[in-house]
């Protein structure tokens, strides 16, 4: 089964739960509803000499760095959507990583 035909059922038996009965009826959140709200976070393979896979979640702010010449993995935390979605659409994720984000957010590796 697919997270988007998993996810819709849910959300919709969320929003039937969450009616207060006010005299209209529920509203169900659609299927870009959901897919937008509860998107997990999806690793990307890289051709960067840097990475080797790459993921931005923008609900919980975490940007996953996988490097390529160690193999370890780095969260980075608080990193707001301008710069996660940049840096995931940026021709140079190594240039954008060092210029936008090494040393300026917290991060840990796990």
């Amino acid at each position: 089964m697919s997270l988007k035909k998993f996810l819709l059922p849910v959300a919709m038996l969320s929003a039937a739960l969450i009616w207060t009965g006010c005299g209209e009826a529920p509203q169900t959140a659609t299927e870009e509803d959901v897919s937008v709200a509860a998107a997990p976070l999806t690793m990307v393979d890289t051709d960067s000499s840097v990475f080797s896979s790459v993921g931005y979640d923008r609900a919980a702010e975490e940007l996953v760095l996988v490097f390529r010449e160690t193999g370890r993995t780095y969260v980075y935390t608080g990193i707001p959507a301008t710069v996660g979605e940049a840096f995931m659409a940026s021709d140079s994720l190594g240039g954008y990583y060092h210029g936008n984000i090494r040393g300026q957010y917290p991060s840990e590796e796990r």
